[in-house]
């Protein structure tokens, strides 16, 4: 059984946990909110399964529990693949986007992975943002990777570590990385 990390700002309450077979509609619909429907419910249960995952759900505990958030890693021998972090329009610009990859990082460190990698859209510009606070170097691009003239950053860290950014301006600085086992 996988331990919550749980905590809480002036007007909400938030847990990160991981994601299971109970919230794969929740991330159905997420991901149509956020992504345009890149994946699929199967598709979330194999990743949801996969042995070499890492897959996180940030909820709200309001009035009603919602999956604001998620986040995808693939380890594959020492290298973290980052495939996907996902977060609620409304949540947006928050911090959550932060306090998702940190604790990203921080899983696939605790699984040996001493590098990470990721392929963010030329168009982002927030999520690029956030990927250079966090160190992440440009080593490529790929043309027309998302189509209709939208490429695709090769965004590298290699050497994982905590974060060279101001963690008290983001969620993350309120939430031990070590509980979440």
């Amino acid at each position: 059984m996988h331990a919550t990390v749980e905590f809480m700002t002036s007007n909400f309450d938030w847990q990160l946990s991981w994601l299971d077979e109970s919230q794969i509609p929740a991330a159905v619909d997420l991901d149509l909110k956020t992504l345009g429907g890149k994946w699929s419910a199967d598709g979330y249960r194999q990743e949801v399964a996969r042995e070499n995952s890492i897959c996180l759900g940030l909820n709200s505990r309001g009035q009603t529990e919602q999956l604001i958030g998620m986040g995808f890693v693939w380890c594959i021998q020492d290298e973290a693949h980052i495939i996907m972090i996902a977060i609620d329009p409304e949540s947006q610009k928050r911090g959550f986007g932060g306090l998702m990859l940190s604790h990203m990082i921080d899983q696939a460190r605790q699984r040996g992975c001493v590098r990470a990698t990721l392929e963010v859209s030329t168009n982002n510009i927030g999520a690029i943002s956030l990927y250079r606070k966090f160190g992440f170097e440009e080593l490529g691009q790929r043309p027309n990777y998302y189509g209709k003239g939208d490429h695709a950053l090769i965004l590298w860290l290699n050497q994982l570590k905590q974060p060279a950014w101001d963690r008290s301006k983001s969620l993350a600085s309120k939430v031990d990385c070590s509980g979440l086992i």
